[in-house]
């Protein structure tokens, strides 16, 4: 059964209703049978929507997320730009009908939508006109767009002065040619147009890696975007964009599992491993995602901790306005989705703020951890039988006395399980973190399938590699756990032995 599975996924052997390899013309597209998959919010989801206003239109939020859709034949057809679809030829299962065009987009960089932002996009604009002129910019276009780059293909930005002061640049590296990973390191159309135009004006290039352009752009929080940033009337309210740098033709993609005759499971198997990890040095892409991830989970997690168990200690000892605090951040956390929280901490509470997005993520996951720890240990001392306490205080201990030597024990080995639960979810949780400009794992899979457009191996690939964390991660603290219970059992055994007479 699971091998079926398994070709089912690679293979997508289910066809749906209607035939559409014999069609011919967009208009025979336009049928209230047929599903069509876009990304969405895209200049193409409203062009689509105009042109195949009588099909069912499926939304998908990447386009990973759309091709899989299409091999898995969730859809019958997609629209795509044409000039992405050059990397995807030697996919067997996609059939490109390049003269099938349903419209045009336009890729332009963004710049916040303030004086500043409009005088750069101004000046940028000037020297976009000129490289247009002398041919440079298509020289760009031509390089980046082929298929068979070289290996050492990178950017040099070694010649660049710091005359003028420092630019910098938010870019996402999901989308070839404009910005991508090639080998490790981001290149592409609007990298190489930055390094030129910073170059021509005495600029130094600060370039940020991140998932959230258009936030960043909003928020003010760099000076310019470039990562094929499609130029649409709801997004030129918020940012300004400036003139087109490249236009691509819309053009319909469809599925052909007839390809895959003679196609074997090993050959699948064999194809999806090389290009999830061989290709490119893509393993080095998850070395590094699991490396953040660590660390953010181990630094959250020490953190936490600490934050959690000393404020418990310092309202034990009867500053009662920190449980209030704690409360109501339980009451929040309970609430509002983690990935909200991170962002609001991102883009509100730090929106101008030079921070890392590493660092905002270790102190949102700190402050719900700590939460967390506060109140399984309030939860675990408050069960136990308030007569003890009253004991130990007859014997002389002091409150802090009685919570260490009495209390602490004796809820410690309770808290365990719960303690290691929460560290299970907080590691799961750090997938999120993509959303706040850090390259973790999951980012590390989602950018392998952006340049695949394959979900099996890297979707597989970063599950095992969170089992294997988690799994690790579990048996340390329960070896730490040990000790330190052995520790606290001495304690206790300690003071029960003690009587008032003593």
């Amino acid at each position: 059964m699971i091998v079926l599975a398994l070709m089912s996924v690679l293979f997508s052997c289910r066809k749906r209703g209607i035939d559409v390899t014999k069609f011919k013309s967009v208009e025979e597209f336009n049928n209230e049978k047929l599903k069509i998959g876009v990304v969405i919010g895209t200049s193409i989801s409203v062009e689509i929507e105009k042109v195949l206003d009588k099909a069912k239109i499926e939304y998908f939020r990447t386009g990973p997320d759309l091709m899989s859709a299409l091999k898995l034949s969730k859809v019958d057809a997609v629209v795509f730009e044409e000039y992405n679809l050059t990397y995807l030829a030697n996919f067997k299962n996609l059939n490109i009908l390049h003269d099938l065009v349903v419209g045009q987009t336009s890729f332009a960089l963004g710049f916040p939508k303030t004086e500043k932002g409009k005088a750069l996009r101004d000046d940028f604009n000037l020297f976009l006109n000129r490289i247009k002129e002398n041919g440079r910019l298509q020289e760009i276009v031509d390089y980046w767009i082929r298929i068979d780059l070289p290996g050492d293909a990178s950017i040099d930005y070694s010649e660049l002065k710091n005359v003028n002061g420092e630019l910098t640049m938010y870019t996402q590296g999901f989308e070839r040619p404009f910005s991508f990973v090639f080998y490790n390191d981001i290149v592409g159309i609007d990298l190489e147009l930055a390094r030129d135009y910073c170059k021509e004006k005495g600029y130094k290039l600060n370039i940020v890696k991140t998932s959230s352009v258009l936030p960043a752009i909003k928020s003010g929080k760099c000076d310019f975007a470039g990562s094929g940033i499609e130029i649409t009337e709801e997004r030129k309210d918020v940012i300004y964009f400036s003139d087109p740098v490249y236009v691509a033709n819309d053009v319909i993609v469809i599925n052909d599992t007839s390809a895959f005759e003679g196609y074997t499971f090993i050959d699948a198997i064999r194809d999806g491993f090389h290009e999830t990890l061989i290709e490119e040095d893509r393993y080095i892409l998850f070395l590094k995602g699991m490396i953040v991830t660590i660390a953010i989970t181990v630094l959250s997690l020490v953190l936490g901790t600490a934050v959690g168990f000393v404020l418990y200690v310092i309202y034990y000892g009867g500053c009662k306005v920190i449980a209030k605090v704690f409360d109501s951040l339980d009451w929040l956390f309970k609430r509002l989705p983690m990935v909200v929280f991170l962002m609001l901490l991102l883009y509100v509470i730090f929106a101008r703020v030079d921070i890392n997005g590493a660092v905002v993520a270790i102190i949102g996951f700190t402050i719900t951890f700590a939460t967390s720890v506060f109140s399984m240990i309030n939860a675990e001392i408050k069960s136990i039988d308030k007569g003890q306490v009253e004991a130990a205080t007859a014997l002389g201990y002091t409150k802090i006395q009685t919570f260490y030597d009495l209390l602490l024990p004796q809820a410690f080995n309770k808290l365990l399980p719960v303690y290691q639960g929460a560290i299970l979810q907080l590691i799961t949780s750090t997938s999120i973190v993509g959303y706040v400009m850090v390259s973790d794992l999951t980012k590390a899979g989602d950018l392998v399938r952006s340049r695949t457009f394959g979900e099996f191996f890297p979707l597989l690939l970063v599950a095992i590699i969170y089992i294997i964390l988690a799994k690790i991660l579990t048996i340390i603290i329960s070896q730490m756990s040990k000790i330190l219970l052995t520790k606290f059992l001495v304690n206790y055994k300690s003071l029960k032995g003690k009587t008032i007479n003593d």
